[in-house]
């Protein structure tokens, strides 16, 4: 069995020559890197994340993730929200239940699937994410509004449709999900979002008085997301 450290490296370095492979073949990022992880997991069994990384595994997915949003957060610009502003609030407000009831709906009726894990299903696929929708931007080619809309709606959509997901969840194993229990999540959501804008406010402001030099902007990005985080 490959050690924790080896895994690691193997991962980095087929993702990055996903990436490279696919810019130079023009296609979606997100079809060779599902391929490659396909055939490195359940194929080849080169990858089993559970046996390799132990009790590792799911600290080093949620810092991924969380890098993976702050990556895709720094293609977002605020003069893109006077086109697409309304649009985004009612993907937000109305497209997430939408997509959660037709998801489960024709996961039951069409998959078979019985009403709890379909629900579940619903609610984990109502999350697009930028890793699904930036690269597919690079390629699709659409218009600024459009695209601004849809890159807007991956990175806000996410952190609500992982509560939505662990909501469920938490319905399925108990038979019922406890208020306080949504009122927390909510209220840890509205937190993390406050702290991580200031946050970015503050370094943003830092940045440009000059308080902070160039060869130390990325080290300083890079320590403040797993910070933020934790």
């Amino acid at each position: 069995m490959m050690q924790p450290i080896d895994s690691l490296t193997l991962v980095l370095v087929a993702g990055i020559g996903c990436l490279w492979l696919a810019s130079h073949l023009r296609l979606p990022a997100l079809i060779l890197l599902l391929a490659s992880g396909i055939v490195l997991g359940p194929v080849t069994h080169l990858l089993v994340p559970a046996e390799q990384f132990g009790d590792l595994l799911m600290p080093v997915v949620k810092l991924s993730v969380a890098i993976i949003l702050f990556e895709g957060g720094l293609n977002l610009h605020f003069h893109e929200l006077p086109g697409s502003g309304r649009a985004i609030r009612r993907l937000a407000i109305l497209g997430i239940p939408w997509a959660w009831l037709m998801g489960s709906a024709a996961t039951h009726y069409i998959g078979g699937v019985a009403w709890p894990v379909a629900t579940l299903f619903g609610a984990i696929i109502v999350v697009t994410g930028p890793t699904v929708i930036l690269p597919l931007l690079r390629h699709a080619r659409l218009k600024q509004k459009p695209a601004a809309l849809l890159k807007w709606e991956g990175i806000v959509n996410d952190p609500l449709g992982a509560v939505l997901a662990v909501l469920v969840f938490q319905w399925i194993l108990h038979g019922s999900t406890d208020v306080s229990q949504v009122f927390y999540d909510l209220g840890s959501l509205s937190l993390a979002g406050a702290t991580g804008a200031l946050t970015g406010y503050l370094a943003g402001r830092a940045f440009r008085s000059g308080l902070v030099g160039e060869h130390l902007k990325g080290p300083l990005l890079i320590a403040i997301v797993p910070a933020l985080y934790v």
